[in-house]
């Protein structure tokens, strides 16, 4: 038996936990992107009755404009540094408004990658903090799973790609921890190894099925 399940949160765990907050944010976003173009481009609010269809028309109208831009204005420097003044300040206009119009149009997809980022990172850092701890071999108590041992998900344990469950104490005391999802050997009725995942803050443990001969209690 692997000694921890957190050697590593499997990213298709990630995936489950994340698709969903995220499409709800990236659906705001876009609405949102509605909302903003409706100010800058009046025109578009008059051609469209609500806030998502202003959005993919903006994005269709990029589009177009991406795919009919001036050769002129995407020549070399060299071509471009030849152009009269009133040329190069179109051309400026041109490409700054487009620029605009991407950087705009980019947020709903941008915001939720760098916020799965962040998911992923957090998620990892958790499940090798937890590991770190396991590796120990020192465990800060040793409790039994309680029958039901099932807790109603938490916002860490959401975030954390973790099962919340209750465990009783040795002194009757029940306290909460977390399991990994890869952990398919733990039940009711089993005893289980709890380590402290923060040495200072907030207690949060996590354990590990209690093995005798691998762990030193104390």
């Amino acid at each position: 038996m692997k000694l921890s399940q957190f050697s590593a949160v499997s990213g298709q765990q990630i995936r489950r936990h994340v698709l969903a907050p995220l499409s709800i944010v990236t659906a705001l976003l876009f609405w949102g992107v509605g909302e903003v173009v409706s100010f800058e481009q009046p025109g578009l609010r008059v051609q469209a009755s609500s806030n998502v269809r202003v959005a993919w028309n903006f994005y269709h109208l990029v589009y177009l404009r991406l795919r009919d831009s001036p050769q002129i204005c995407q020549s070399a420097h060299k071509e471009f540094s030849q152009l009269n003044s009133f040329q190069a300040r179109q051309c400026h206009d041109y490409m700054s408004s487009l620029y605009l119009d991407l950087s705009i149009g980019s947020v709903p997809l941008v915001v939720p990658l760098v916020l799965y980022i962040l998911f992923s990172a957090w998620a990892s850092w958790l499940y090798a903090t937890a590991h770190r701890r396991i590796q120990s071999k020192h465990p800060k108590a040793i409790g039994i799973l309680t029958e039901p041992m099932e807790l109603p998900m938490d916002s860490f344990g959401w975030w954390g790609c973790l099962r919340p469950v209750m465990v009783q104490l040795k002194d009757k005391r029940q306290i909460k921890v977390y399991l990994s999802y890869s952990d398919q050997i733990s039940a009711p009725g089993r005893r289980v190894a709890i380590f402290k995942l923060f040495p200072r803050g907030k207690s949060r443990y996590v354990a590990v099925p209690y093995l005798p001969e691998l762990f030193v209690r104390g």
